[in-house]
């Protein structure tokens, strides 16, 4: 194959195999589908280049928005054809979802908008009524356009703009040239096996990077089939996956963890016993960290419809590689490390034998694809980790982006051995030349001095709290506010009692109170696809803490209105230590303790009826919880072993700790 550009790839396929069908869009409402050859695809590619070429846009950005899979392989294509550098977006059609693609416009400036005939009315209607928008010319591109005679392709440098659909509310246009995305097509192609006899299954969504280049354009690429819902009928249905995959005698398809997760958990068990699975080969697994009890669940789930474990295909990439870094397998299954959830010093992962509350279980996202080279550089001093320590991933290859559109774009590089290395933001460890991936760092959080990873904590509330969503908990910090952790919810029923809610807050709260050391300072429920996510299922931390501080979540009940509905804050009278001494009554030595915590952290009021409340579910980490035991000792002139108040760490055992050695000291017996 002449590898110059997809485009070229298309023309090659439409010679060789005209009447091999590349694309199959089922219509469930029929029980139909609509085929479309190579041939087919080419000659809609090149009517509608043609057409494009009188506006003339060549080298110019345009947006393309749509809800129609097929217009918008079609114009994606003949954008890449007559040389318009295309951004795809998510649909949208009015004022409030154009807000949200505003960011994109300004930084991409399009020439003009493409869209379908059917979407043009209201497209136009809203561009107008903006005033940053008005002027940008929209187009249909699925009317009948005049016969004209072929073009030959005029690929521009940029083949089009992928905006990154991170955490943050900055939008970002990755620049891809022609020469990237044939390179990292090559490289999918490697690790995943794709060939002619190949039939790909899809519902990612298609104006992305997963959906868009590891399905739709890699369909042309291997000279197969892809067969394309749309993400709202998955979200809808997720059996539909399944179904389709069995229908189709799919051998490719995948998702983000969640939606092996949903399916798992959601899909009928009747339903399951009409499946066949058996001819799925490659269940790939990215876009967000992969969970081994995911894949655990799921191939026992469907196990009985001929799916195999070893089907599963975990793997890791982003947008600045164009798509895939690394996603080969060392062994038939893949690999899991249990590693301790605190670092130690200089990064270093160390590893453990099972599963434990202090341990992580971390799937391998695979060997480094072939023509990708992968460093994990110490944010500390700059320099390559080794093996098992802890570093941002950074990539260096082929497929790799030059930068981000209209960016200053070199604080985004490494420079090392005499090459650009691209800083991932995502932080990982290399083991036995497999990559693990282990979060982003932006959003690893400092607490008390230690390295916190919300997903950790996220993943044990989802799992430990039965009416908690799989997948649906996010945390994050309020940047303004010392410590101030924040959990939301998404909770299975929305028809809970209030008291039912309220001690779902409770437990929640103690939950990760007991993993932080320190209490949330809110813990809000929602429903379900209440917390903003990205448009591949990515949790978006940031956005959450915007919508928090401006009060635009949709919350069913929360800690802070909790505690305004029982007293908000427990506040206990001082105590006088002398009278401790003398008396050394329980009570007394209860009420003395919560006076000194109290100055340390915020007690809720429910903290006055229970005194066998853990000391860490108060907010006291071990450093807080030492200077309480030295306080008391100092005070009260008794010696407390911090050891002994460990290995029971509650209010109540504390309190029986004082209590004995007020006795002795009263007694005069010495220890």
């Amino acid at each position: 194959m002449k590898e110059e550009s997809i485009v070229h790839a298309l023309l090659q396929q439409a010679a060789a195999v005209p009447d091999r069908v590349v694309y199959i869009f089922p219509d469930d409402r029929e029980g139909t589908d609509t085929r479309v050859t190579f041939s087919a695809q080419l000659q809609q590619v090149q009517t509608l280049a043609a057409q494009l070429k009188t506006h003339r846009l060549y080298g110019e950005r345009v947006l393309l928005v749509y809800q129609e899979i097929p217009a918008f392989i079609t114009a994606f294509l003949a954008c890449l054809y007559c040389g318009i550098v295309p951004v795809p977006v998510y649909y949208f059609q009015r004022g409030t979802q154009l807000n949200r693609i505003l960011p994109v416009i300004r930084d991409a400036a399009p020439q003009a908008v493409l869209c379908t005939a059917k979407s043009h009315p209201a497209l136009l209607a809203c561009l107008t009524a903006c005033t940053e928008t008005a002027g940008i010319p929209v187009i249909p591109t699925d009317t009948d356009f005049p016969i004209v005679d072929v073009l030959s392709p005029s690929l521009h440098e940029t083949a089009f703009l992928q905006y990154t659909s991170g955490s943050t509310s900055t939008p970002k246009g990755v620049k891809i040239s022609h020469k990237n995305l044939v390179f990292n097509q090559r490289l999918i192609k490697q690790a995943f096996g794709c060939n002619s006899a190949s039939v790909i299954f899809s519902w990612l969504p298609f104006h992305h990077d997963m959906g868009l280049i590891g399905n739709i354009l890699h369909a042309i690429y291997a000279g197969c089939t892809c067969v394309l819902i749309s993400p709202a009928t998955f979200i809808t249905a997720p059996d539909k996956w399944l179904k389709y995959i069995s229908v189709y005698k799919a051998t490719h398809s995948g998702g983000p963890n969640f939606a092996y997760d949903l399916c798992a958990g959601k899909t009928d068990r009747h339903f399951v016993s009409d499946l066949d699975l058996s001819g799925w080969k490659v269940a790939f697994n990215g876009a967000e960290p992969v969970r081994q009890s995911t894949l655990e669940a799921f191939s026992e789930r469907f196990a009985s419809a001929g799916f195999q474990a070893t089907s599963f295909y975990p793997c890791y990439g982003l947008a600045e590689a164009t798509l895939l870094v690394a996603g080969a397998r060392n062994a038939t299954l893949p690999r899991t490390l249990y590693i301790g959830k605190e670092l130690f010093p200089g990064g270093r992962i160390v590893l453990r034998e099972t599963a434990a509350e202090d341990v992580t279980a971390i799937v391998s996202a695979g060997r480094i694809a072939e023509g990708m080279q992968v460093k994990i550089i110490s944010p500390l001093t700059h320099q390559e980790c080794g093996e098992l320590e802890e570093g941002e991933i950074c990539i260096n290859g082929e497929s790799v982006t030059s930068g981000y559109w209209n960016r200053d774009n070199h604080t985004m590089f490494h420079h090392l051995d005499g090459a650009d290395f691209l800083r991932t933001g995502d932080l990982g460890f290399m083991f036995q030349q497999e990559l693990f991936v282990h979060g982003r760092r932006d959003e690893m959080m400092v607490i008390r001095g230690r390295n916190i990873y919300p997903y950790d904590i996220e993943q044990a509330v989802a799992r430990s709290i039965d009416a908690v969503e799989n997948n649906g908990v996010a945390l994050f910090m309020l940047p303004d506010l010392p410590d101030a952790v924040v959990v939301v919810a998404e909770i299975k029923r929305v028809t809970m009692p209030e008291q039912n809610l309220s001690a779902l807050i409770l437990d929640i709260s103690n939950l990760v109170a007991g993993m932080l050391g320190i209490i949330p300072h809110d813990v809000l429920l929602v429903r379900q696809h209440g917390i903003p996510r990205t448009t591949s299922g990515k949790i978006q931390r940031v956005k959450c803490a915007i919508r928090y501080k401006d009060g635009s979540f949709e919350a069913l009940h929360s800690l802070k209105l909790l505690y305004g509905t029982t007293g908000e804050y427990f506040i206990p009278e001082a105590v006088n230590p002398e009278q401790v001494i003398q008396s050394g009554e329980r009570h007394l030595i209860v009420r003395y303790l919560l006076h000194l915590i109290s100055q340390k952290v915020q007690l809720p009021a429910r903290v006055a009826d229970d005194p066998t409340i853990e000391l860490t579910a108060l907010g006291l980490d071990s450093l807080r919880a030492t200077e309480l035991v030295n306080t008391v000792s100092q005070q009260l002139q008794i010696h407390i072993d911090m050891s002994t108040v460990m290995q029971d760490n509650t209010l109540s055992a504390l309190a029986s700790i004082i209590e004995g050695k007020l006795w002795l000291k009263y007694n005069n017996i010495f220890e």
